[in-house]
């Protein structure tokens, strides 16, 4: 994905977010005036994007799954096993510690420790624990995805659990903060 069309479509999925946390926030003072609640929209406005974007990285890191900003993205699979892909293409190849494994795959299928691919007409087998990859093997019983389609099935659950947390973090934090730091002054 280029990068210009990750950051149109990730403002619109904060813009599309944001709208309902705005809200809420906004309806969650008891009897504060509109100037406050207006601050606390505004602070959750802020807030959601630098944390969303913050546990997008960490999701990322942690779940090994590139969130395709350039054109590039990767996926781990197991034991330092990595699939890569070019958007253009659309063939992966598989890494480990930055060394070329396996090129030119079409389709992948990975369970637990075993990847069953789809290469330049005929079927593979790698095991990720002993590194050993098996050639012309029969068609495998399971489900196999193309490369994108694998990359996408985990790129949405990354995305999902860092959009997840984000607006759950966002919504209370500008609630809290409000609360306890924005407080209408009183005539005593």
């Amino acid at each position: 994905m280029g990068f210009l069309f990750v950051l149109i479509f990730w403002g619109a999925v904060y813009c599309f977010v944001s709208m309902p946390i705005l809200f809420i926030v906004y309806l969650t003072g008891k009897k504060g005036t509109r100037i406050l609640r207006f601050k606390r929209t505004i602070f959750g406005m802020v807030l959601f994007p630098i944390i969303a974007s913050t546990l997008g990285i960490a999701s990322s890191s942690i779940l090994g799954t590139d969130l395709g900003i350039g054109d590039d993205f990767h996926v781990r699979i197991k034991n330092g096993y990595s699939l890569y892909c070019t958007d253009i293409p659309a063939n992966g190849y598989i890494c480990k510690d930055h060394n070329t494994v396996i090129s030119e795959i079409d389709s992948i299928s990975v369970h637990k420790n075993t990847s069953y691919l789809y290469v330049n007409e005929e079927y593979l087998f790698l095991n990720t624990e002993t590194g050993e990859v098996v050639h012309n093997i029969s068609k495998p019983e399971v489900e196999m995805k193309d490369i994108t389609s694998y990359y996408y099935m985990r790129f949405w659950t990354t995305g999902a659990i860092g959009l997840i947390l984000s607006v759950l973090i966002a919504m209370g934090l500008s609630v809290f903060v409000s609360r306890k730091l924005i407080r209408p002054r009183h005539a005593a």
